[in-house]
């Protein structure tokens, strides 16, 4: 953590101790960029990577199949070019995504023996806040931050399930129980321990093609590809513990670290405002 205390400071000192007078768009060297960021969770709506079976969505207040088909995000970038080809940049933001429960767990009595029962979960919604100190060059005729830059970053990210009211329902491996249907707000039947979900931290690895082309002396619009690798800790994973309570959230949390593995590509677009 001190060293990227370090790394940040001694970014921010960058931004204001090389800034040339022969760059910057117009002699705009500083810029402020609002964009949104787009993806579609291909790789985590494949079964054979996905271990979390079936994904459900609630439909007035009943269970149906249906996969996470798009996940969406904005990022807000502050950068200054020191040259008319290198700047340096902050960007922070959000992705906003779900994951797909596990269906399976087991209750234990008093005698330590198992019963299995089948879980349908409505996907957990799941926020993540994403910081990144960044580096943007082009070639030697560039003038940024106007025209085509690559982006190079490395920042951290932390993300949390989101507590609300979520739809669920059991069913008894044996068939001695029907589909139940219950509701969090209505009873504490829930196999997800909210209070045990702790936020997954990773660290971000960034590269990023983009283009920002003028509108006006001071307005660009922005758009490109973002690819970026999330690298951390590996969960812990509590195979079978006799808490099924813990079983079932310790899954959550694997789900969420898959998540963040295969969300590697996304688009944005977004405007630039240069001064």
């Amino acid at each position: 953590m001190k060293f990227y205390l370090l790394f940040i400071a001694s970014f921010v000192v960058s931004l204001f101790t090389f800034g040339q007078k022969n760059n910057g768009y117009y002699g705009h060297k500083g810029f402020i960029q609002v964009e949104s960021v787009m993806s579609y969770p291909l790789f985590s709506n494949l079964s054979v990577l996905n271990d979390s079976y079936n994904p459900y969505s609630a439909s007035n207040n009943i269970l149906v199949a249906k996969k996470d088909n798009f996940n969406i995000g904005f990022r807000i970038t502050a950068g200054y070019a020191i040259k008319r080809n290198i700047a340096l940049s902050f960007e922070y933001g959000q992705d906003y995504s779900s994951v797909y429960p596990s269906q399976d767990i087991y209750v234990y009595d008093n005698f330590g023996l198992d019963y299995g029962y089948q879980v349908e979960h409505e996907m957990l919604d799941i926020t993540t806040n994403v910081f990144i100190p960044k580096i943007e060059f082009g070639t030697s005729k560039s003038l940024l931050p106007m025209g085509l830059s690559h982006q190079i970053g490395f920042g951290f990210s932390n993300s949390k399930v989101k507590e609300k009211d979520y739809l669920y329902r059991y069913e008894d491996y044996f068939g001695y129980l029907p589909y139940t249907h219950y509701s969090t707000s209505s009873t504490d039947l829930d196999p997800i321990n909210f209070s045990n979900l702790k936020s997954l931290k990773r660290y971000v690895i960034l590269y990023a093609l983009s283009m920002r082309s003028p509108i006006t002396k001071n307005l660009m619009i922005h758009y490109g590809l973002k690819y970026t690798l999330n690298v951390g800790k590996k969960q812990s994973y509590n195979s079978y513990s006799n808490n099924s309570n813990e079983y079932f959230t310790s899954e959550i949390m694997q789900s969420v670290a898959r998540q963040r593995l295969y969300s590697f590509m996304s688009v944005n677009i977004g405007l630039t405002y240069a001064f």
